[in-house]
């Protein structure tokens, strides 16, 4: 007999089949997604995250959550939160072989 996958998308609730591409949300200051692994998915705390519409709600959830995006109000000028909207950061390049399809 098989036993069915425990694992349930913290966000949709589809639960992770053997063939899907998962993520982790690991607890930070900052937004991070991980790779999936068994061992990983068991720790107290770590979202599964079963898609790209679903990694989206984790990071309005975190952004929702975050102290620090507020208001950049008294930020220093050469801080990242002084920026205009003008201004923008580097890009942040994703591992090859990592991204949503």
């Amino acid at each position: 007999m098989r036993l069915d996958n425990p694992y349930l998308c913290d966000y949709c609730n589809n639960r992770k089949r053997d063939v899907n591409a998962w993520w982790l949300r690991v607890p930070s200051a900052t937004f991070v997604l991980a790779p999936w692994h068994d061992q990983d998915a068991q720790l107290d705390g770590v979202e599964h995250v079963c898609s790209q519409s679903c990694a989206v709600k984790a990071l309005a959830k975190w952004m929702a959550e975050s102290p620090n995006v507020t208001s950049n109000a008294g930020a220093s000028p050469g801080s990242a939160a002084a920026l205009s909207p003008s201004q923008s950061l580097p890009l942040m390049r994703l591992p090859e072989g990592v991204g949503f399809e």
